[in-house]
């Protein structure tokens, strides 16, 4: 209740791109698609990843970091619209983050929500999302805070086995 609006996101992955000259990992990461929204980013080309792309049932798409854009293809605006081929999926590409921006310095920023089901996005797993949040006008941090103690505790009844020892925490 505190809180505006929630994301959250994993900036721990890595997926194989093949396709586009030589095989290489590329660090990836995972966002809900309210998280540009929610930190007020626009694209630098194309558009960012939105709520609509953010089920399993969306197409799969792609943001770019703008120094992978530059880097790995040339900054060549007409890649937007076309694929890229993860781990033998294809994902169309559908923006560039601006420069001044990153995603924990990751290559590749797709929607989390089509990964939601697979083995490793399972509650049982705990696939180590981070969450962000806006704060609504007027609410203190601590009040926040105490918002999340609260919620946490709320899963960790309704979850016992899969929120042990899981908490909640935040800072500015």
């Amino acid at each position: 209740r505190g809180f505006a609006d929630i994301t959250v996101y994993n900036p721990f992955e890595s997926h194989n791109m093949t396709g586009q000259g030589d095989a290489e990992r590329v660090r990836t990461a995972l966002v809900a698609g309210n998280y540009f929204r929610l930190l007020g980013v626009r694209p630098a080309v194309g558009r960012l990843i939105n709520p609509n792309d953010d089920t399993p049932a969306s197409a799969p798409v792609a943001v770019l970091s703008y120094g992978y854009f530059q880097s790995r293809f040339g900054a060549d605006p007409s890649l937007v619209g076309k694929s890229v081929m993860l781990d033998g999926r294809a994902y169309t590409v559908v923006g560039v983050m601006p420069r001044e921006v990153r995603v924990s310095d990751r290559d590749i920023i797709l929607p989390l929500g089509l990964f939601v089901g697979t083995p490793r996005y399972v509650r049982e797993n705990h696939p180590a999302l981070i969450g962000l949040g806006r704060l609504r006008p007027g609410i203190s941090l601590e009040q926040a805070l105490a918002d999340l103690q609260r919620v946490s505790a709320e899963l960790r009844a309704e979850y016992p086995r899969e929120n042990a020892g899981i908490g909640s925490g935040g800072a500015p």
